[in-house]
């Protein structure tokens, strides 16, 4: 650890002025789990170059699993600003929102994001179980019986199916479905 960081701040210092230099070393630490060092580099790159789509919307994705949802919500919307029909940052963004308890705006990023992908299973889950939240059974119906279809041993959305069956009265749909 001690020693990526140092090599980290190597890079940074000779490469400060390069926003793929940054970028690329933001996605290594990525995926060496170090998201508080990605975040800035990604920051870094995002800043050298305003309308790179991708630094936004990784510093995004970055800070959402580093558990800062208020930063990732800002980059996740200008990368959005940059690509409203990116099914990563639409998706990201409605899991931040699922997070904070946001249902409404949750539904209408996760609503964009399956528009782009109509046949993610864990966009469809979690659109579900956020129609569920949302008292709006009908739309929870048909959206985990979707997911179950595509995920058919995905046991938690076919409790939520359930759920969605047994809200509606529909409880012979309930037991098949358990």
């Amino acid at each position: 650890l001690s020693e990526a960081r140092t090599i980290s701040a190597e890079v940074i210092s000779e490469s400060a002025s390069d926003p793929e230099v940054l970028f690329q070393l933001g996605m290594i630490l990525v995926q060496a789990k170090l998201y508080d060092d990605a975040a800035a580099a990604l920051r870094m790159s995002a800043a050298a170059r305003p309308e790179s789509f991708e630094a936004h919307c990784n510093l995004g994705l970055t800070l959402a699993r580093a558990g800062r949802q208020t930063e990732a919500e800002a980059e996740l919307k200008r990368a959005l600003a940059l690509r409203p029909d990116s099914f990563e940052a639409n998706s990201a963004l409605g899991s931040v929102y699922v997070k904070q308890q946001r249902t409404g705006e949750a539904l209408s990023r996760l609503e964009e994001a399956l528009r782009a992908r109509p046949k993610n299973s864990r966009v469809l889950a979690l659109l579900g179980q956020q129609y569920l939240q949302a008292r709006r059974f009908d739309e929870a119906i048909k959206t985990l019986s979707a997911a179950v279809r595509i995920r058919p041993k995905e046991e938690p959305v076919r409790y939520l199916l359930i759920e969605a069956y047994q809200a509606r009265g529909r409880h012979a749909d309930a037991l098949t479905v358990a």
